[in-house]
């Protein structure tokens, strides 16, 4: 009998968190003085962040649900702790399209500040965090000016630059802010969240689509990030065990993806286009790659299709044990770029635009081997593959180069490359 219940104590508490959850709804035909339920939801974004800092914050288990059909106007800011098998769930509830989070606030409301001509200010919503402002095609500069300090503000500038529910304009001329846009993240992951999944919603015009920042075990799956004026979706500064998967990034400035210091995080499944200089007319800043990594250890990419990208398909800069396989690249100028340790180039394919393309594939070691075999490189001009041995081991076998180019070199190496068999197939104009 003792046994016995010491089984239900233990089945008990390994239930509790799954018993526990609840589900808070969010549309925007509800209103903020509702519970969050689902015949009474919540209406805007900044909800979450309040609920997250609250003295009764998310809890494992929890989900977030935004209504399908509906366009939030905002910024979601999101600090969670899950547990393995009991994560916070960011996704969405009802029937039609994915829901949609306009980053650029659109239906902002400006009002004149009194005693100062030319300023303007507007409710953002609660610890929102701006990225840019602009003013029609012009950029405008960012300042620490706030409420008490307006006399900050010049023609062309705004303030605060920090997380805060208001923001403060002066226009260039000095007029009403009706060309102004503002631009803010969409979904904002806090440093310090866990086990958390972000399911089947859609960003559109912000300047970063997802940041996760500094957290572990954090998935974005389903997920379509467009029009961004930085990076579609940013594993930022030492995310852990993250992973994007099933994503869709297009029409983005800087990188569709990016893991900066990250540790055993993965890019897998995912369709990255349309990577350009310019997003809505905007002028945008950033390296115009396809998926970048930096300073990570243990990056796995794998499956993704990139195409249409202004400089580089993949590019990754001082990682150690990343894997990058079975991508394809297509229509890029620059296939793989690996500045790295300890890694593996395999299996991708690389569809470059046309003869007189950059290198497919070139790989610098800063310490331990780089692989790089079983490639297809499709399209290669004067030459195919560059390796560079100066530092630690590179070693190219089992790659294919098809060109049009009769004097197209397979491999320019530097330094003691490892060369096996690569095999050169002239394609026949």
């Amino acid at each position: 009998m003792r046994r016995t219940v010491w089984v239900v104590l233990i089945l008990l508490c390994l239930l509790a968190p799954s018993a526990q959850a609840a589900t808070y709804y969010l549309s925007t035909s509800g209103s903020n003085a509702n519970p969050g339920t689902l015949a009474a939801p919540w209406r805007t974004l900044d909800r979450i962040l309040l609920k997250s800092y609250s003295s009764v914050p998310f809890k494992p288990g929890d989900s977030i649900l935004l209504k399908r059909g509906d366009v939030f106007d905002g910024q979601v800011r999101l600090k969670a702790k899950g547990i393995s098998g009991s994560p916070v769930t960011l996704g969405a509830f009802g029937d039609g399209p994915a829901p949609l989070i306009r980053g650029d606030r659109p239906t902002l409301l400006w009002q004149a500040v009194a005693g100062f001509p030319g300023v303007y200010s507007a409710t953002l919503g609660e610890g929102t965090i701006t990225g840019a402002v602009y003013e029609g095609q012009t950029k405008l500069k960012a300042t620490s000016a706030n409420a008490t300090t307006l006399a900050k503000l010049v023609p062309g500038s705004w303030g605060p630059s920090t997380a805060s529910n208001r923001i403060w304009v002066k226009t260039l001329a000095g007029g009403p802010p009706s060309a102004v846009r503002v631009f803010g993240t969409g979904i904002y992951i806090e440093a310090g969240s866990a086990y958390v999944q972000v399911q089947g919603i859609d960003v559109s015009r912000a300047f970063t689509g997802i940041d996760v920042n500094q957290s572990t075990s954090v998935t974005i799956s389903g997920c379509r990030v467009s029009d961004a004026l930085g990076i579609g979706l940013y594993l930022r500064s030492g995310d852990t065990n993250c992973t994007v998967e099933n994503c869709e990034t297009s029409r983005t400035g800087g990188d569709g993806l990016y893991v900066l210091g990250g540790n055993g995080c993965t890019f897998r499944d995912n369709l990255v286009s349309d990577v350009s200089a310019t997003i809505m007319g905007l002028p945008a800043a950033g390296d115009h790659c396809g998926i970048g990594l930096e300073s990570s250890t243990g990056t796995l990419v794998e499956g993704n299709v990139i195409r249409n990208v202004l400089y580089l398909g993949i590019d990754y800069y001082l990682d150690v044990g990343s894997i990058v396989r079975g991508n394809l690249i297509v229509g890029v100028p620059k296939g793989i770029f690996a500045h790295a340790s300890a890694a593996e180039v395999s299996g991708n394919l690389i569809l470059l635009p046309a003869k007189g393309a950059g290198a497919g594939i070139s790989a610098t070691s800063t310490g331990g081997t780089i692989a790089v075999f079983g490639n297809v490189i499709m399209g290669a001009g004067a030459f195919a593959m560059l390796g560079d041995a100066t530092v630690g081991p590179v070693s190219f076998r089992n790659n294919t180069t098809y060109s049009a180019n009769a004097n197209c070199r397979v491999l320019i190496p530097t330094g003691p490359v490892d060369i096996g068999v690569n095999p050169l197939l002239l394609l026949t104009p």
